[in-house]
């Protein structure tokens, strides 16, 4: 994999909403870039196209597109990076967060790290909060 990385926000099935939170205790001071500010979409390439918007201070979406996924690609790439994001999603949500893609216009498990976000996946084994294939 590449040595930067390229984070993707992917909607898989159901609603997704992310929502812009105050930064982290760490996150003060200059270095630090703001990928959502609850207001703006931001710089993001998008794959397989979906009605991604802001809404009420969260990027929203709730149309899955007609084949595959979608996805919020980041224009830029980062070396070091920490990620705080919090996020509601319907029971039938299949989503995550992907980390460090090799392939940034074709993100997937395969292809990146997936933090995952699936709390009604038959076998829990990568349920939220899981890199899937990497760690339970």
């Amino acid at each position: 994999m590449k040595r930067g990385a390229t984070i993707a926000i992917t909607l898989l099935l159901g609603m997704a909403t992310f929502q812009y939170a105050d930064k982290a205790s760490g996150q003060a001071g200059g270095g630090w870039t703001t990928l959502l500010d609850g207001k703006n979409m931001g710089e993001w390439d998008r794959t397989n196209e979906t009605n991604w918007r802001m809404e009420d201070g969260a990027v929203v979406a709730d149309k899955k597109p007609a084949k595959g996924t979608a996805h919020l690609v980041s224009k830029a790439k980062y070396k070091d990076f920490q990620i705080y994001a919090e996020f509601w999603a319907s029971d039938d949500a299949n989503s995550g967060i992907f980390i460090r893609c090799s392939d940034p216009k074709n993100p997937g498990a395969k292809t990146c790290y997936e933090v995952n976000i699936f709390d009604q996946r038959k076998d829990p084994t990568y349920g939220t909060g899981a890199i899937v294939y990497y760690a339970e």
